[in-house]
C-alpha cells in the first residue's frame, strides 16, 4: 500500500539523519573539543579538571608508571612502548692486557661513566656554526633505567617506584649480568614534534675477562595518516553540505550491519569484563601501547634519514666511549675496533676458520684439500 512505501522511505530518511548526526557530532568534537587549541598542554585538558578520587588515583598511577626510571615489564614485552626494535646487536670481546700499559680495575660503571659524557657532547653545536643552529640532537635525553619483572607482586602499590628504591636497584643492577633485573643507559631523541622517537638502550657487562656490549635501538614511528588528517577531514566535512548528505546516504545501507557489529562487540567486552575477574587480578606488565597501535607502518624518506643519522651518531659515541675506557684501563682495543667496524658496515666477522673454505658470489666454488704442499714463496 502507499502508506507502507512512504513508511519505508521515512525509515530510511530517519536512518540517514541519524548517520549524518553522528558524523556531524564526531566532526564537531574533533574541530572543537579535541582541537590543538584546546590542548596546548596536559594541564589544559578538561579531563584533568575532574575531582573524582578514583580518577585522581588512576591518573597518578599511570603518570608514575610512564615516567619513572624503574620499568616493571612483562617477560614477553620488555620494551613495550618504545617502538619497534631496530638492528639490535650484541658484541663480545676478550679483555687482553696491553703489554705497554698499566692495567687498572675496570667495571660496568667505569665504562658507562666514560660513554655518557661523549653522548652528551652531541648536544653541543659546532664551534663555527653560530647561534642559529637548530638540530634535534641538541635536545637529546640521556638517563639510566632499571628493568624489573612485574611477576611476584600482589598489588601495584608494592612496586618499588620510590627514589630510594630505584637508587638501590640501580647500584646493584649496574654491576650484575642478571637475566631478569637489567640496567640500561637510555638515550632518547625525539624528532618531528615528538612523533618520531629514537631510543637506544645500552648495557655493558664484564665477566670472565670478557666484555659484552648490548645495544638495543628502538624506533617509534609517527602516527598513522588517518589520525594526522583528522582535523582536516573534520573541517572539510563541516563545510561541505553536499558531501555530508551524499556520504550519509551511502552509509545508510550498511548502517544496520555496523550497528549490530558494534552491539556484538560491546556485549562480548561486557562478558569478558564480568567473567574475567580483573578486579582481583595480580599486577602484570604492560600488554599493549596505545601509541604503538597508532604508529604508521613506515616513515617517510626524510624520517628514515633522520633515524639513520640519530642512530649512527649515538652508536658511534657509544663505541668510542667503550674503546677509550678499555684503552685507559690498559687493555688492547684492536679486536673491539675491528668488530665494531664489521657490525657497522653490516659484514660478518670471522674470528678463525681452520680447514674451511669460503665462496662468495652466485657461481663461486670452494674446495678444501688436505695434505698438499704449502704455499710457495710469492703466492697470494
Amino acid at each position: 500500500r502507499p502508506w507502507q512505501a512512504w513508511f519505508g522511505i521515512g525509515v530510511l530518511v530517519v536512518i540517514g539523519l541519524c548517520v549524518a548526526g553522528r558524523r556531524t557530532q564526531f566532526a564537531r568534537v574533533l574541530a572543537a573539543e579535541l582541537s590543538p587549541d584546546r590542548f596546548p598542554d596536559a594541564a589544559g585538558d578538561p579531563a584533568e579538571q575532574h575531582d573524582g578520587p578514583r580518577f585522581r588515583r588512576l591518573a597518578q598511577r599511570i603518570r608514575l608508571e610512564q615516567h619513572t626510571p624503574l620499568v616493571m615489564y612483562h617477560e614477553a614485552r620488555p620494551f613495550c612502548g618504545a617502538g619497534t626494535a631496530y638492528d639490535t646487536w650484541v658484541l663480545a670481546v676478550e679483555l687482553r692486557p696491553d703489554e705497554d700499559a698499566d692495567q687498572q680495575p675496570i667495571g660496568n660503571r667505569a665504562i658507562l661513566d666514560r660513554v655518557r659524557p661523549l653522548v652528551e657532547q652531541l648536544r653541543v653545536p659546532a664551534e663555527h656554526a653560530g647561534p642559529g643552529v637548530r638540530d634535534r640532537l641538541r635536545r637529546l635525553e640521556i638517563d639510566e633505567c632499571v628493568f624489573l619483572p612485574a611477576e611476584g607482586l600482589l598489588r601495584r602499590e608494592e612496586a618499588p617506584y620510590g627514589p630510594a628504591d630505584f637508587e638501590q636497584h640501580r647500584a646493584r643492577a649496574v654491576e650484575e649480568g642478571g637475566e631478569k633485573r637489567r640496567h640500561f643507559l637510555r638515550v632518547r631523541v625525539g624528532g618531528w614534534e615528538e612523533e618520531l622517537v629514537v631510543t637506544v638502550f645500552v648495557r655493558v657487562h664484564t665477566q670472565g675477562r670478557m666484555l659484552m656490549l648490548e645495544i638495543a635501538p628502538h624506533v617509534l614511528l609517527p602516527v598513522r595518516a588517518d589520525f594526522k588528517d583528522a582535523d582536516r577531514t573534520a573541517h572539510q566535512f563541516l563545510h561541505d553540505l553536499t558531501g555530508r548528505i551524499a556520504g550519509s546516504a551511502v552509509l545508510v545501507p550498511r548502517s544496520a550491519g555496523d550497528s549490530l557489529i558494534t552491539l556484538g562487540r560491546g556485549a562480548a567486552y561486557l562478558w569478558r569484563l564480568l567473567t574475567g575477574g580483573h578486579a582481583h587480578a595480580l599486577p602484570d606488565g604492560p600488554a599493549l601501547s596505545v601509541r604503538e597501535l597508532a604508529a604508521a607502518p613506515a616513515g617517510s624518506t626524510f624520517q628514515d634519514m633522520d633515524v639513520a643519522r640519530y642512530l649512527r651518531s649515538v652508536q658511534d659515541r657509544i663505541s668510542r666511549g667503550v674503546r677509550l675506557a678499555l684503552g685507559e684501563a690498559g687493555y688492547e682495543t684492536g679486536e673491539f675496533v675491528q668488530k665494531i667496524v664489521n657490525i657497522s658496515s653490516g659484514a660478518v666477522h670471522i674470528g678463525r676458520a681452520d680447514n674451511s673454505s669460503f665462496a662468495f658470489g652466485d657461481h663461486a666454488r670452494a674446495e678444501t684439500t688436505t695434505g698438499g704442499p704449502g704455499p710457495q714463496k710469492g703466492s697470494d
